[in-house]
């Protein structure tokens, strides 16, 4: 169970989601807007802006819907993998794509999920990957 310190610190905890369906914005605001600072974007575009604008801790990303094939879109958020080792990478998908799901293993997100989604798991998921990362970030900082 959360304590009132622990749900203030998670709702500070701002995670960008992208997609390009209203409906899953819509859904994963309600599923996930307690619980997070979340900043709905509609495209992979308006990642940057909003990463040099706030501290974003973590990327949803919907595979399906930035206009481009779901690998290229794994592969986009893969190499922002490269760029930020401490972001917290979702993806999530309609396609059940083998390939897509063994990509996805070997681009050091830290998790991919296959429709239907329960975002009461997403939200398991973002915080202990959240709370892994407070952990190495603490462990190099006193190293």
């Amino acid at each position: 169970m959360h304590n009132a310190a622990t749900i203030r610190a998670a709702e500070s905890r701002r995670i960008a989601v992208i997609t390009g369906n209203a409906s899953a914005h819509t859904e994963i605001q309600r599923s996930l807007g307690g619980g997070f600072s979340l900043h709905p974007l509609d495209s992979w575009p308006q990642l940057s802006p909003l990463m040099s604008e706030a501290a974003v801790e973590g990327v949803l990303l919907d595979l399906d819907t930035l206009g481009m094939p779901p690998m290229k879109a794994l592969e986009m958020l893969a190499n922002t993998r490269r760029l930020d080792q401490d972001l917290v990478l979702i993806a999530f998908t309609r396609l059940r794509d083998r390939e897509l799901r063994l990509k996805a293993a070997q681009s050091r997100i830290d998790d991919l999920f296959v429709a239907p989604i329960d975002f009461r798991e997403v939200q398991v998921v973002i915080e202990r990957a959240l709370e892994k990362r407070d952990v190495e970030i603490e462990r190099r900082r006193v190293s």
